[in-house]
């Protein structure tokens, strides 16, 4: 029992001497590459100088015989060399082989020794150090092919001995219970330091890679199918800290997105197959040191004086995104009446976020997330014509807002969220076909439209001065809601009194489909009539065309469908309504044009 520890002890402090060791020579190496550039510098200008000597002032040249004149900075410039074509079979070689060839070592070494112990030919102890001595062993003689210049192979043989020591040391206290938590946490947190330290200092991305996945798959190699959840994620913790820490020291920002993605696959498998209701609350604060984490590691640029990159900016979306979307799993089923308040929750952690940055773009958009997150928790939280009246209030104080400051990205928001109450309107909360008894206008779908109506009016009203198409379409979106919901209301309100009615009253029936095509004719055209006067008293072109087209729809249906389907009072009516009002705006139309001449 207490080898397991010492030998394990012994593998560290030489994996860290190799780390100084690799250090210390790759500076040394640094320093005697900046010798050789400040020697080619001093020949280049010790070549330059005797060029100029060499040159005496003569006499001047004859002229040359006339010909193609040529562009004396373009007959200096020397010729590109070629670039030399990629050897692929070296790249194969030197590269891809031995990568393979080690992961596959790895796999075949963790299924045979998994093997082996299942028949229990190797003890506990056995096993462990076993592990430890191959790790150990290929990452000293990866240090020696590095010293030799066979970088890539060397690459690929430190990976694998790290790679077992993480099995060896994982297992050692996760699976076979022969050194304490606090030891073995120690052990696995300076694996991971002197393996990411290592791969930093001597430029080998693919160490740190490799490091990454091989100490994913650790717990997935040892399973047993027992769920032992605090050394999982705390393993998983340590493996983010140490891609974290190689990103800032080398800016290989992937290797951060690989841990972030690596590390919700984890916790999903893990979700899957071992998740209870009684180990919610470790898996929440699982879910919250990443979060935390990441965060910290895109907005640590900011401070250091860097912009964020475009990796940077992906995952500042999908961090809090990945997090919502795995502790709503969890919390749902036990607690579904908070799911709104838990997404407001997270909207004000960003919010505070946004506050607290200094940088306008990184704060506008930690703001974002956080308007996103309050959008997302209306659904969650309401349900069905309430989803549409609080997404259309929302859009109202985002538009009152780029209006205020006039925010482009503000606007933005606002057109997004009025996008989702029309389509949440137009999906849910319009009943297309069949509708029970109501009162016309006062009832609870007429209500949903006439808020939408003026919400998308009142943003139009806001934005008309700075942002008048953006305002104009608005208005024409306002107007078309509320045109749609009171043809649905005449339609419907007719329809209803036609299913009532009883089958033997054919007259009354008729009459009633009668007065429901009529009534629509009617509103149609009165709002025909109201977007022309509208748009000229407003010197607004887009609704006066907008009211002549409905104009045209409308005399369409009178004269195809009405004059045909309807009869006596009906037919006369839809007739003299609509002849009247389109006399009325051509007398508008001419009185404008009048007035514009003189």
């Amino acid at each position: 029992m207490v080898a397991a520890p010492l030998l394990a002890l012994v593998v560290v402090v030489v994996l860290i001497a190799l780390t100084i060791i690799a250090f210390v020579r790759s500076e040394r190496i640094a320093g005697l590459e900046r010798r050789v550039m400040d020697l080619e510098a001093a020949i280049r200008r010790l070549v330059r100088e005797r060029t100029d000597v060499a040159e005496p002032e003569t006499a001047p040249r004859p002229a040359a015989a006339p010909g193609p004149t040529r562009s004396p900075a373009r007959a200096q410039l020397p010729r590109a060399a070629p670039r030399p074509a990629r050897n692929w079979e070296a790249l194969i070689g030197k590269h891809w082989l031995g990568w393979t060839g080690i992961s596959v070592l790895v796999l075949g070494c963790g299924f045979g020794l998994k093997f082996a112990f299942e028949n229990r030919w190797i003890g506990d102890l056995g096993r462990v150090l076993l592990g430890l001595a191959g790790g150990v062993g290929l990452s000293v003689v990866g240090h020696y092919q590095l010293r030799l210049g066979r970088r890539g192979f060397a690459q690929a043989l430190t990976a694998g001995g790290v790679t077992l020591l993480y099995l060896s040391v994982y297992a050692s206290y996760g699976f076979y219970q022969l050194i304490a938590p606090t030891p073995a946490f120690v052990l696995l947190a300076a694996i991971v330091l002197q393996a990411h330290l290592f791969a930093a200092f001597r430029n080998a991305p693919g160490i740190a890679i490799m490091g990454q996945i091989g100490g994913f798959l650790a717990p997935v190699l040892l399973s047993t199918g027992e769920d032992r959840l605090w050394i999982l994620f705390s393993f998983v913790l340590l493996l983010d800290a140490g891609a974290i820490l190689v990103a800032a020291l080398r800016r290989w920002h992937w290797i951060s997105s690989v841990s972030f993605l690596l590390t919700h696959l984890t916790f999903w498998a893990w979700q899957d197959g071992h998740f209870t209701p009684e180990k919610l609350w470790p898996a929440m604060a699982f879910l919250l040191a990443a979060l935390a984490m990441f965060v910290f590691a895109d907005l640590e640029r900011l401070r250091r004086g860097q912009a964020l990159g475009i990796e940077n900016w992906i995952r500042l979306l999908a961090n809090p995104l990945a997090f919502f979307g795995a502790a709503y799993s969890l919390l749902e089923p036990q607690y579904p009446e908070w799911m709104g308040a838990f997404a407001l929750v997270v909207a004000l952690i960003y919010a505070g976020l946004a506050k607290s940055i200094r940088d306008p773009r990184t704060a506008l958009a930690l703001a974002g997330i956080a308007g996103m997150f309050v959008a997302l928790a209306i659904p969650i939280q309401l349900d069905g014509h309430w989803v549409t009246l609080a997404w259309a209030l929302q859009a109202s104080v985002l538009s009152w807002l780029a209006a205020r400051d006039g925010s482009a990205s503000l606007r933005r928001a606002a057109l997004l969220v009025f996008s989702c109450a029309l389509v949440h309107y137009l999906g849910w909360d319009v009943q297309w076909s069949f509708r029970e008894a109501f009162t016309p206008l006062l009832n609870r779908d007429f209500a949903t439209a006439a808020t939408l109506f003026a919400c998308l009016g009142f943003a139009a009203l806001l934005l008309h001065r700075k942002r008048p198409r953006f305002a104009i379409g608005l208005g024409l979106c306002a107007w078309t809601v509320l045109w749609l919901a009171s043809t649905i209301e005449a339609y419907s309100y007719f329809d209803v009194l036609v299913r009532e009615a009883s089958a033997e009253a054919s007259e009354v029936r008729t009459a009633l489909r009668w007065s429901g095509q009529l009534s629509i004719s009617l509103v149609w055209t009165l709002f025909a009539a109201a977007l022309v006067g509208g748009g000229m008293l407003g010197k607004v072109p887009a609704l006066r065309w907008s009211g002549l087209v409905l104009f045209c729809l409308t005399a369409l249906k009178v004269l195809l469908v009405d004059v045909g389907t309807l009869a006596g009072a009906y037919r006369v009516v839809a007739l003299l309504a609509l002849g009247s009002l389109l006399v009325v705006a051509a007398w508008a139309y001419q009185r404008r044009s009048r007035d514009t001449s003189s």
